[in-house]
């Protein structure tokens, strides 16, 4: 079977304005410069609309746009996927999954926030295919990291854990996410 790479960026959260996020533009020019170097022939976005106040914008979207920018993206012949429908991190590597299984995909590097880094691990080695080579690359770009941001992260970690052995959880943790969404965007 031909070797068929493919690389993923996983959105966390949809900024203002896309391209005056300093963190955001780190993040994906660093995965980017990682990418580049690969011999990554699928590039996967996935996040959907998570920001209350622009519900017009998704994460995979506003990365695709920013992405275009970057020297050498429009060029670089990639193959670009986008899940513009996910809420959650389970929802992202979910999909992830899927797109591994619908297009072959023999190896995979899963670019991810710094601080998000053990649920991500967590949720590949859990869902993703075992007929994958999966590599997740944090990238540590956040100039306004607090240990209160890492400590929310340990929290949501755990609660991904739980996740596992209570699937309820998952739902609860998505309708809890949805509810939100609905109630701070009515006008």
């Amino acid at each position: 079977m031909k070797e068929k790479h493919g690389a993923a960026i996983l959105g966390y959260g949809v900024p203002p304005d896309i391209f005056k996020d300093g963190n955001y533009n780190r993040y994906l020019e660093n995965a980017w410069l990682a990418i580049n170097l690969s011999q990554c022939e699928e590039l996967l976005l996935s996040g959907g609309h998570t920001n209350i106040h622009y519900p017009e914008k998704s994460e995979a979207g506003e990365m695709h746009k920013y992405l275009m920018t970057i020297p050498g993206f429009r060029e670089s012949g990639i193959i670009v996927f986008k899940n513009e429908d996910s809420i959650t991190s389970w929802e992202n590597i979910k999909w992830i999954d899927c797109m591994i299984r619908e297009n072959s995909l023999t190896h995979i590097t899963i670019h991810g926030e710094f601080s998000r880094r053990r649920k991500v691990r967590l949720l590949c080695r859990r869902i993703l295919s075992r007929q994958v080579k999966a590599t997740v690359n944090v990238i540590d770009f956040d100039r306004s990291r607090t240990i209160f941001s890492d400590l929310k992260q340990m929290i949501d970690f755990f609660a991904t854990l739980l996740q596992f052995m209570f699937p309820k959880i998952r739902d609860l943790r998505h309708w809890r996410q949805m509810r939100h969404i609905k109630k701070v965007s009515q006008p």
